[in-house]
């Protein structure tokens, strides 16, 4: 198997590279860095670029790979969708029987036509441009996409967008949200320094109610107990220890600081930082508003009030009720 190019070197070949092989071993680089198995196919007219084997989800699959760079200015236009569906079944029946699932996509630079994006839909492509494969490669390198999480990516008809792999990031960001809630709520207060925590111990329970409370009062309302129970389990686990666990007593943060905390989550803690700091900036600006609507009401209007009339009726129980 190859080893990993650096992510600077595969990036910028992406960007520079163009005409065989230079290109396609930029894009194969690219998979590489991504995880997958790589077979370049040797050169030859009729024959596809690559193929990119995924053989550890639970329904293996392979992917056919076009590689294809255009002139700055101009668009990767849709002759190499025949090229690609012309070849599937012959790749299906090299490597069907190992990996029972393919998927067709062409890598192309700098945009695809829309003739292009029409009859990838029609024909069930992917089209990947190089600047959303750069996009995948630094998010991997941030959050280490599975190959069974990737298949949402290469299930895509027609071209990946933002909005796809936003989809595919989603369930890690929303975990790196609830951390941060938990985080809050086992501080002195949520918008205590992060180095001010609460020393008691608090059960799972209790801790699950405050920061249910905390992501409905700081709109976070998609955060389950299951994600909170989720989050505690990875802020605990041997490779974090952020947060200790008494089998008697409860839990409660460790007394690591900050910094080191940011640290043992390695990419991630950029990302969980500024999380945390814009939950914290939004529970104060909340709680200020809050105090403004409930400002305390005029002495002058209190005095204008007149007290309520109170009377006693004895009822024959001998109970004394005020009405």
């Amino acid at each position: 198997m190859s080893l990993k190019k650096p992510l600077e070197d595969i990036t910028r070949r992406l960007k520079m590279e163009s005409g065989r092989p230079n290109f396609e071993n930029a894009v194969a680089d690219a998979f590489v860095f991504l995880d997958f198995q790589v077979d370049v196919i040797p050169e030859t007219q009729a024959e596809s670029d690559l193929i990119v084997k995924a053989p550890l989800p639970q329904k293996p699959y392979f992917v056919i790979v076009e590689c294809t760079a255009a002139r700055e200015g101009e668009f990767v236009n849709h002759q190499k969708l025949g090229q690609i569906r012309g070849n599937a079944p012959k790749y299906f029946r090299q490597y069907g029987m190992e990996l029972p699932t393919y998927y067709k996509v062409i890598v192309g630079r700098p945009a695809f036509s829309d003739d292009m994006k029409k009859h990838a839909l029609d024909d069930s492509v992917m089209l990947l441009t190089t600047d959303a494969l750069t996009k995948l490669l630094e998010l991997h390198s941030i959050f280490q996409f599975s190959q069974d999480e990737l298949t949402l990516i290469f299930e895509t008809k027609g071209e990946v967008t933002d909005k796809r792999i936003d989809e595919l990031v989603y369930p890690f960001r929303k975990n790196l949200r609830t951390c941060a809630l938990v985080f809050m709520g086992l501080l002195e207060e949520p918008t205590s320094h992060p180095d001010r925590r609460k020393r008691e111990w608090l059960t799972v329970q209790h801790l699950t109610g405050l920061v249910t409370g905390l992501s409905w009062f700081l709109d976070a309302s998609d955060v389950t107990p299951t994600d909170i129970i989720n989050a505690i389990t990875e802020l605990s686990s041997p490779l974090r220890r952020i947060i200790e666990l008494s089998s008697e007593q409860g839990l409660r943060l460790t007394s690591i600081p900050f910094d080191v905390v940011l640290e043992k989550m390695g990419k991630q803690g950029v990302i969980f930082r500024e999380i945390f700091l814009n939950f914290q900036a939004e529970s104060k600006s909340k709680k200020s508003a809050t105090a403004v609507e409930r400002k305390p009401i005029a002495l002058e209007r209190v005095l204008e009030r007149k007290p309520r009339k109170i009377t006693l009726e004895v009822q024959p129980s001998n109970d004394v009720k005020a009405k």
